[in-house]
């Protein structure tokens, strides 16, 4: 196995840490996910170097790990920011899709209530718009910005 991989296995290990932590009812983070992702990282290198004499090896796995996190958020910054450009679009131009999506999916409402909310017959026909905006977002992210 070649530091990559290691370094993979680490970052695989702190994501399952954090998925756990995520699931204690008392569960609570206190800073960002990277830096909270880092410390678990750092934990698992230091468990894995047994003796104080790999010890500098430790730093090479931090800053490989730090590398490829920063990476992966700065690629998932600019999907961020592809999204909410296209959810802009969708806002200005009028109709349900926006506050269909926005109650959904950022205000975690049910589809009963969002059905109330925007006069649809029932849950189903909520459901159905609910596809057709999203239909509607994900070529507006296609059209000016290509496959994400």
């Amino acid at each position: 196995m070649d530091d990559n991989d290691e370094i993979l296995d680490v970052y695989q290990d702190a994501v399952i840490v954090l998925y756990n932590n995520s699931r204690h009812s008392d569960f609570q983070l206190t800073c960002s996910v990277q830096t909270y992702l880092n410390s678990i990282c750092r934990n698992q290198v230091l468990k894995r170097i047994p003796n104080s004499r790999k010890m500098v090896r430790a730093d090479d796995y931090m800053e490989g790990i730090t590398d490829w996190m920063d990476e992966y958020d700065d690629e998932r910054e600019k999907k961020i920011t592809v999204i909410e450009s296209a959810l802009m679009e969708l806002e200005s131009a009028k109709g349900p899709c926006f506050g269909l999506l926005r109650g959904f999916y950022f205000l975690k409402k049910k589809m009963n209530t969002l059905a109330t909310d925007f006069g649809f017959a029932n849950e189903d026909s909520a459901k159905n718009q609910k596809a057709r905006c999203m239909k509607k977002l994900k070529e507006i992210v296609l059209r000016k910005y290509g496959e994400l």
